[in-house]
């Protein structure tokens, strides 16, 4: 699943079974981080909650943070 445009800055996001396993970043350092964070913690990201318009990793990163514990 693609995030971003295809024209030079993208980040793709594979799901296996329905949880995050992978993602593949090209020139969108923001994804990178936010996703070593989210692959490290076992994140509970959706396809679909990804396949959102306007999906954005970081903020969805944020999200999580400011949720209670």
């Amino acid at each position: 699943m693609p995030l971003g445009d295809a024209g030079g800055a993208f980040s793709v996001l594979l799901f296996r079974d329905g949880r995050l396993v992978a993602v593949e970043s090209v020139n969108r350092p923001a994804d990178h981080m936010a996703a070593r964070r989210l692959l490290a913690n076992g994140c509970g990201l959706s396809p679909e909650e990804a396949a959102g318009e306007g999906f954005a990793l970081k903020a969805y990163l944020k999200g999580l943070a400011a949720a209670p514990a």
